[in-house]
């Protein structure tokens, strides 16, 4: 009958064992002294070699020919102990046998004296998964055994086993194999059996394997009679790089085209959705250690060829993108396994990634003001000078407060403006140009993000300026022009939450409201937020909840801009209701 590889080629030394030199070397420095203990307690992720060096080490204490700390596996104990013909050694997985009885009936047997071998050695596999009596039966003789037993405990999940079982072992911590070390083992049983196999091959096997050696056999058996990359890919199942490296690509210039077209090539040749999202994942973590780590070779344990493709993506993202990135990709993951349409999940969140604008959480918000700030920073967005000028170099017209006074009742203020103590010297009229978000931060900056009908934002352009004049007029009295019964902006706000939360929050907490009768402007500041709020519909959101009110016949502008760029304008807009989070002037 066909053997397993990894039983097959199981160590039979501690120097076949790889990975583990540190481990290794102190179990064989104890068995030639002499000086080993009653209770081990190995752990480490799966596939290691917690298992294998606790059988090693039962071997080498009862060795009658040890070889500088390794068993020889010639005398008539190691024959025994291979064949299972010595009886001295005992092997119980706990995950099979939890309860007390299996724990108690294993130490009614350690009362007796070994058969043909110096010690009799319990080994305890997924020693986690005993259950608390079984713990307390072990307990004691744990801490004083007789003299000829020895205890060897191995488990995966160390942080379930009681403290008091802790304390009464040695430890050895096993670390996962890298994938240098793998792939270095994969040869020598590839040239034992006589099998040829592509450089590439084998180190896709390597990567696989995730630290485990066991894994590492378990998928070359499969694919052992395989000598390219394809046919190795096409049995395993997984994506090719070149496909994950290229959808990545396309997510980063939002080509929604090949995102699209590359999830369908792989789509239609069976390729699993979880695994491409998994790859995807692992893709965007090496873009975040290679923007936050020198050597960053030393981690990713990549080629060269594959590690300057990486590098290359990687300045395509900012570090805020790439972790919003993972943080949709680890959500699909998550979701896909009750998941009725795999493939459409993976397109959106895609999607998501390349055009942050079509999600409505605070992660893309995050995302895309990182965006625009990179491009800012790039010089991708030009500017005309006369905005640059406008928007840093031009000062606001001064509006004393001469008054305010604020209504316990209502929690609204009113603002009185009064004339300058010094007026201004020249006839000519001052006009204050207020950019907008598109032309500070450039159209392209909110790619993906609602927009505005080219005859809209013409309309709104017209609007923005106004004239200063008229500085000192007095505030408007009850029956005059310019006069207005103040609202509740706050409870404004609270009734467009009940259609968009986002939004309704967004004005709540971002935006001033100024009013001139029955005219109410809605000012943005933040000219990242003014891309959210400064939309066709909010206006109608806005409207319907002034009517809720029973407040009809309002005129409703919402436009980016400060409150300094409208009060004591030639239309006087002398209302105001502070936002007490943000300075608007």
């Amino acid at each position: 009958m066909h053997q397993a590889l990894y039983r097959k080629y199981r160590p039979q030394t501690f120097d076949d064992v790889i990975g583990q030199q540190a481990v290794t070397q102190t179990l064989k420095n104890q068995v030639k002294s002499g000086s080993f203990v009653h209770a081990y307690l190995f752990t480490g992720t799966r596939g290691t070699g917690k298992t294998t060096c606790a059988r090693l080490l039962a071997k080498a204490v009862n060795c009658l020919d040890m070889k500088e700390g390794n068993p020889c596996n010639e005398c008539d104990i190691c024959r025994g102990l291979s064949d299972g013909s010595v009886t001295d050694i005992t092997e119980i997985d706990a995950a099979t046998n939890t309860g007390v009885e299996s724990v108690r009936q294993l130490l009614e047997s350690g009362e007796f004296v070994p058969v043909c071998a110096r010690y009799k050695v319990y080994v305890i596999d997924e020693v986690h998964m005993l259950s608390d009596s079984a713990y307390n039966a072990l307990l004691k003789t744990i801490e004083e055994p007789p003299a000829y037993v020895i205890f060897i405990l191995a488990t995966t999940e160390v942080n379930k086993v009681p403290a008091t079982i802790l304390s009464r072992c040695q430890r050895f911590d096993f670390r996962r194999v890298s994938a240098a070390e793998i792939a270095q083992r994969i040869k020598q049983i590839l040239a034992a059996e006589q099998k040829a196999m592509d450089e590439e091959s084998i180190e896709l096997v390597a990567e696989l394997a995730d630290g485990s050696v066991r894994d590492a056999l378990s998928i070359l058996e499969k694919v052992i009679d395989f000598d390219n990359i394809q046919a190795v890919r096409d049995v395993l199942g997984v994506i090719g790089k070149e496909a994950v490296y290229n959808l990545v690509e396309s997510a980063a210039d939002a080509d929604i085209g090949k995102i699209y077209t590359g999830i369908a090539d792989l789509y239609s040749n069976s390729k699993d959705m979880s695994v491409l999202c998994t790859e995807l994942l692992s893709c965007f973590r090496s873009l975040l250690i290679i923007q936050n780590v020198k050597e960053y070779e030393r981690i990713l344990d990549v080629g060269q060829q594959d590690g300057q493709r990486l590098k290359n993506l990687a300045e395509k993202y900012s570090q805020d993108r790439v972790l919003y990135a993972m943080q949709q990709l680890q959500n699909t993951i998550q979701f896909l396994s009750r998941s009725s349409d795999k493939r459409a999940d993976v397109e959106l969140c895609l999607l998501k990634i390349a055009v942050p604008a079509v999600s409505g959480d605070y992660d893309a918000l995050a995302a895309r003001m990182d965006a625009l700030e990179q491009k800012w920073d790039s010089g991708a967005v030009n500017l005309p000078s006369e905005t640059i000028r406008s928007a840093s170099h031009a000062e606001p017209v001064e509006s004393p407060i001469q008054q305010r006074k604020t209504n316990s009742s209502d929690k609204q203020t009113v603002v009185r403006v009064a004339a300058p103590s010094q007026p201004e010297t020249s006839a000519e009229v001052k006009k204050v140009q207020v950019p907008t978000a598109a032309e500070l931060f450039g159209n392209d900056a909110f790619a993906g993000a609602p927009s505005v009908p080219a005859s809209d934002a013409e309309e709104v352009a017209a609007k923005e300026s106004h004239t200063m004049s008229e500085v000192g007029a007095p505030a408007a009295q009850p029956g005059q022009s310019g006069y207005h019964e103040f609202l509740s902006w706050s409870d404004v706000c609270a009734l467009v939450c009940e259609k968009d939360m986002f939004l309704g929050m967004s004005l709540k907490n971002s935006c001033a409201a100024v009013y001139r009768n029955t005219e109410l402007v809605v000012l943005c500041s933040d000219p990242y937020l003014a891309a959210e709020v400064c939309v066709p519909g909010t206006s109608d959101l806005i409207r319907d909840a002034l009517e809720k009110m029973r407040k009809t016949g309002y005129t409703v502008q919402v436009k980016p801009g400060r409150k300094s760029d409208y009060i004591g304008s030639s239309d006087t807009y002398d209302h105001i209701e502070d936002n007490p989070m943000f300075d608007f002037e």
